[in-house]
């Protein structure tokens, strides 16, 4: 549960133990941001030869542990499972944005919802990554919504809270990191992901 990780991260002081307690924290999200990630992006051999690599899976138990959440990669990521797992990845997501089990934020709204819910949710994504330096481009192949580049801008945050802390920068820094983590699961991942989750396990 990603929501709980940010209530485990413990408030950093001078102590030593205290501040490499905040790095590992850091460090063990934005690496399980990043699994999960790669995990739902179109698979290509090049992913699934990481994922299904010895060391990925013992980093995923270590930053699982470090979290506090019990989980560990699953046992279908298996070297010579690929054919059979890209084929059960299209059949459960399709190649299109819409679906049974669509991998876009903006599918999951109301739809009741104001005609300009899509465009405010995109420019709203938009703006969160700028804000942090990033911008998703044309040869992404990817909407901003998407869940692999929601993942990937955690993955990306907890780095720098990381790095904030690792390096004693500005209070005010580390705050604004870590408020944006926080931010973006209430407003974005953690908003639509639940949902994700039913129908993939229905799907599946």
């Amino acid at each position: 549960d990603t929501l709980s990780l940010h209530d485990a991260l413990p408030i950093s002081t001078g102590d030593q133990a205290t501040l490499q307690t905040s790095i590992d924290l850091a460090v063990a999200r934005s690496f399980i941001h990043r699994f999960l990630a790669k995990a739902y992006e179109d698979p290509t051999p090049e992913s699934w030869a990481w994922l299904c690599a010895p060391g990925t899976r013992q980093n995923v138990t270590a930053a699982s542990q470090a979290c506090g959440i019990r989980a560990s990669a699953s046992s279908a990521f298996q070297a010579d499972a690929f054919l059979s797992f890209h084929d059960a990845y299209v059949a459960t997501f399709g190649h299109a944005a819409r679906g049974g089990c669509p991998l876009n934020e903006i599918e999951y709204g109301d739809i009741k919802a104001d005609p300009l819910f899509q465009p405010h949710r995109l420019a709203d994504l938009a703006a969160f990554y700028r804000a942090f330096g990033l911008e998703v481009t044309e040869d992404a192949g990817e909407r901003h919504d998407h869940i692999c580049l929601e993942f990937e801008f955690m993955c990306v945050l907890a780095a720098k809270e990381a790095y904030a802390v690792e390096h004693q920068l500005d209070a005010e820094q580390l705050a604004q990191c870590r408020e944006a983590q926080k931010n973006f699961l209430r407003e974005h991942l953690g908003r639509w992901t639940p949902a994700f989750t039913r129908r993939l396990a229905a799907a599946t």
